[in-house]
């Protein structure tokens, strides 16, 4: 009898640890999958937006950075507040503007601020392929321990309705 209750704890923990590394593939598949398109959308607006000048009013504001590195490596870019990529609340405006001709000061002010821009996209590059390598590594990992149970990492997890 004790055999059998130690035999039935040893497979109730076998099929806990299924049931996390599952969870936790899909939590990260989903995650490299939103932090993947977040870093996209943000790295295309900065480096449209460099291309203009600003006319900052009020106090600039920065957003602080989530508590989870990996989104916070994702979302870097648009934390920068040299050029940020979207309003940030209805009390101040930054103003985007390209004259047709532009004087040689303000031809300065775009270069050092395209200059800028392009380091900081490098820096935030290499953070984010850092942060992504590390995860889909995990993520590896956890395919890799459910394929010896012969459990598909890919599938969606199953509920049971009892």
């Amino acid at each position: 009898m004790a055999d059998l209750a130690a035999e039935r704890a040893a497979h109730d923990a076998e099929r806990a640890s299924i049931r996390k590394d599952l969870e936790r593939a899909h939590t990260l598949a989903e995650d490299l999958a939103a932090y993947e398109a977040a870093y996209r959308t943000a790295r295309s607006q900065k480096r449209r937006l460099s291309s203009y000048l600003v006319t900052h009013i009020g106090p600039s504001s920065t957003a602080r950075a989530p508590p989870n590195p990996a989104e916070a490596a994702a979302t870097v870019l648009g934390r920068e507040p040299q050029v940020p990529i979207a309003l940030r609340g209805a009390r101040s405006y930054d103003v985007y503007y390209l004259p047709r001709k532009l004087l040689p000061e303000q031809e300065d002010v775009l270069d050092a601020q395209e200059e800028a821009i392009d380091d900081i996209l490098d820096r935030a590059d290499d953070e984010y392929d850092r942060v992504r390598g590390e995860m889909e590594r995990e993520l590896d990992m956890c395919k890799a321990r459910l394929q010896q149970h012969n459990v598909n990492p890919l599938s969606a997890p199953q509920r049971r309705a009892w």
